[in-house]
């Protein structure tokens, strides 16, 4: 059973970022983290510690507890960080023209994608 689930965060670029989630059973449960629905290598602790994120930590994390009763998983936490701008450079018929985009509103690579061709 999930005592505590992780929250939503947002936290600056470099900055620390620690996730936590409490869950107990018995026998006691064996833990993983999920990012974006992929497991987070290596982490089997009750909490998620990255010491200076970068733009690839954004993202959708859940927790998951698992023992011989059952599977227990936590709400979902989404980690933003804030001022995360992607440059582009596109050469169209000899144009050169350049454009940014935050990409905690939209898919950058679909936009990149659709002005680049």
């Amino acid at each position: 059973m999930i005592s505590v689930h992780p929250s939503d965060t947002t936290v600056a670029l470099a900055s620390p970022l620690n996730l936590t989630c409490m869950a107990s059973g018995i026998p006691t449960p064996v833990y993983s983290w999920y990012k974006d629905e992929e497991l987070v290598s290596g982490e089997s602790r009750p909490y998620l510690y990255v010491s200076e994120v970068d733009p690839g930590d954004r993202g959708d994390y859940t927790f998951m507890a698992v023992n011989d009763n059952g599977v227990a998983v936590s709400n979902t936490a989404s980690i933003h960080i804030p001022g995360i701008r992607m440059v582009y450079a596109c050469i169209i018929a000899s144009i050169t023209y350049s454009f940014s985009v935050n990409i905690d509103s939209f898919d950058a690579m679909h936009v990149k994608d659709k002005l680049c061709t």
